[in-house]
């Protein structure tokens, strides 16, 4: 699978050619720069006097290698004009941008164009992210935050996946279906119509890779939010998971459960990423494969930026077994060790094989699964009204519920993992939610 830094040189190099247009080069400003002038005046009534001329960005020019003729001289600014930009292949989004910057200026560009064009400048908030949360207790936090990472990062990705969704429009209805923000989008490019220029541009947006896979990642978080079975594994069981090289059967689909994440934490001197974290989502006819290296995810958490440390995506087709893959398809095979791990567990926490009366004993098993929760914050100044309801803890096993969904108006079935439920120091439900650890007995 091609990088990201691959896809966007080469959709630079596309947009570029759009800009451009190489059937105008003889002529100093083509003609259809004049069309993205007038777009960008629009979108910049702050700056009346606005023209190809106008400066957009100036860059200081280093006096190293001058000789000693240059000291004590100021330094030599070259000055970027919005000729300059269109010829260097820049939209009018992009002009716009450093254009109101400069100048204090309001930018009135559409905020979807402006977030298509200007998709490496999108930024989210950042998440907290430490070794302290490398445990199977603090599991559920981890989860929490790449949930609100992901809520946050499909609110500014909309936009771009409704101009991939357009774009496919478009390139299947032969150019007779045009939408809104893909004329829009077009337009930044000097676009005005349908054509070649209009297909070219339409069938790089409609392969927007690195959109995709954050999406997908992020429908898993999102979709199933609360519903994760947790799975953490460390030490010789995490080894296992991610560097076992005994063979192993083709992987058929089947999942430890609906939804689930499993963090595999390793010893850094023994693997530089110290581990990944996958995540999966059964989705009836397909499933989602999620994975991120540890290193990537703190990176990831810890960076506004949307696009970057990609995640690695699968997705499973159930009935025609084909495999689409946004990176590494790695986990698949982890994915595999971990079903086979659990499959060798003790059938429930604390057992153990016995040894016969008339035989050697039984092997242990590899691995053996015991239950964490993620601890519940207790205000020791609080009130504590039902203190004698504290020791009351029970657990829920996971099970199906039908859901009421008031804005979409209907019943869904979603799945709730395996937790606990205790009453708080007030009385109060809490709800705990569980974390099968495997670990070496």
């Amino acid at each position: 699978m091609v990088s990201v830094a691959e896809v966007e040189s080469a959709r630079a190099d596309v947009f570029a050619e759009v800009v451009t247009r190489h059937d105008s080069e003889e002529l100093r400003d083509p003609p259809h720069w004049l069309d993205m002038l007038a777009e960008l005046k629009k979108t910049m009534p702050g700056l009346p006097t606005l023209s190809l001329d106008t400066v957009v960005w100036e860059q200081s020019l280093s006096s190293r290698g001058r000789g000693v003729r240059g000291r004590g001289k100021p330094p030599l600014v070259k000055r970027h004009t919005v000729r300059d930009g269109f010829a260097d292949g820049k939209p009018v989004a992009r002009v716009a941008h450093a254009l109101a910057k400069r100048h204090g200026v309001d930018d009135l560009t559409p905020w979807p164009v402006n977030a298509v064009v200007n998709a490496k400048l999108l930024t989210v908030p950042t998440e907290t992210f430490t070794p302290s949360m490398l445990t199977a207790a603090a599991m559920p936090q981890v989860v929490e935050a790449l949930t609100r990472r992901a809520q946050n990062e499909l609110k500014v990705l909309a936009p771009a996946l409704l101009l991939e969704k357009q774009s496919r429009t478009y390139l299947e209805s032969n150019g007779t279906r045009i939408g809104r923000l893909l004329a829009d989008s077009c337009r930044s490019y000097g676009v005005t119509g349908p054509g070649p220029y209009m297909t070219l541009l339409a069938r790089n947006w409609s392969m927007l890779y690195w959109v995709q896979a954050v999406a997908a990642a992020g429908h898993v978080f999102v979709e199933d939010e609360g519903s994760h079975d947790l799975f953490f594994a460390d030490g010789i069981a995490a080894q296992k998971i991610l560097h076992d090289d005994m063979p192993r059967d083709e992987w058929d689909g089947t999942l430890p459960s609906p939804s689930g994440v499993l963090l595999a934490v390793t010893d850094p001197e023994i693997d530089k990423h110290g581990g990944v974290l996958l995540a999966w989502r059964d989705a009836g006819t397909y499933v989602d494969l999620v994975r991120i290296a540890i290193d990537s995810l703190r990176k990831r958490l810890q960076n506004p930026n949307v696009n970057k440390s990609m995640w690695s995506v699968v997705r499973l087709d159930r009935e025609t077994r084909v495999t689409d893959a946004y990176g590494t398809t790695t986990g698949v095979d982890e994915l595999s060790r971990l079903i086979r791990l659990l499959a060798a567990a003790p059938p429930a926490p604390g057992t153990r094989h016995t040894q016969l009366h008339d035989g050697p004993s039984r092997p242990r098993s590899a691995v053996v699964v015991r239950y964490t929760a993620k601890p519940v914050p207790r205000e020791d100044n609080g009130p504590r009204a039902v203190r004698n309801l504290e020791p009351l803890k029970w657990r829920v096993r996971g099970h199906y519920r039908r859901q009421w969904y008031p804005s979409i108006g209907k019943h869904k079935t979603i799945w709730i993992s395996e937790h606990y439920s205790e009453r708080g120091c007030d009385g109060e439900l809490v709800e705990r939610p569980v974390v099968t650890k495997l670990s070496q007995p």
